[in-house]
């Protein structure tokens, strides 16, 4: 049987003998803090930029939830050396002042205080899709809707796969706006007999080249 030591939920001063333990725990503590409260930050700038009212809500909620774990965390972390650690770092991070300063995280949509990395990276993809979504309407122009649902989310999911995992979900909901999906029925619709199965235009008059 493997013996598993028990996790440290108080504050261990340095000349007691899992203070090096502690002080792991404090600093994974802090590391995931930080992490959520990152994510929070983008979610609540996305509120802020979002198109549509669907884009909105799910940012939202997002948001809510971050918010309720960075909250869980910052007590656990008031709880272990991560309370010491950051106050020995006396810094002006967002940890910082919820766990020592003990400011509340605000839902700051409309200020450009929160333009994290990962917010950039967003806001590129969402210029991406638009640049993707206009060229992909233009080369399938007199087609069926679902050939251009098609191309452009075969070429949107290749952007999404280039992001960070923990964007892709967000960056998913960006897409939806121009037509994103990965429903296979959706991308591939039977038209029926004597419509091309790629255009959905009666064969007689279908541009794709394949019929005789």
């Amino acid at each position: 049987m493997t013996y598993k030591q028990p996790s440290i939920t108080r504050i261990v001063a340095s000349h007691e003998p899992d203070y090096w333990r502690a002080q792991a725990t404090g600093f994974r503590l802090i590391r995931l803090l930080e992490k959520h409260l990152t994510l929070a930050a983008l979610c609540s700038r996305a509120i802020g930029v979002a198109r549509t009212r669907d884009e909105r809500d799910f940012f939202r909620v997002e948001y809510e939830r971050l918010h309720q774990i960075t909250g869980r965390i910052a007590r656990q972390v008031t709880r272990t050396n991560g309370y010491t650690i950051l106050r020995a770092r006396a810094d002006d991070s967002p940890a910082y002042r919820l766990v020592i300063q003990r400011q509340p995280v605000a839902l700051a949509a409309a200020s450009r205080a929160s333009d994290t990395p990962q917010f950039l990276a967003l806001e590129q993809f969402r210029a991406e899709t638009d640049r993707l979504a206009k060229a992909e309407m233009r080369a399938t122009a007199g087609a069926t809707y679902e050939l251009y649902a098609r191309r452009f989310s075969a070429d949107c999911a290749r952007l999404i796969d280039d992001l960070d995992p923990q964007l892709r979900r967000y960056a998913f909901m960006i897409a939806v706006y121009h037509g994103y999906t990965e429903d296979e029925d959706e991308l591939y619709p039977d038209f029926g007999p004597g419509y091309c199965s790629l255009t959905g235009i009666d064969e007689h008059y279908c541009h794709c080249g394949r019929h005789p």
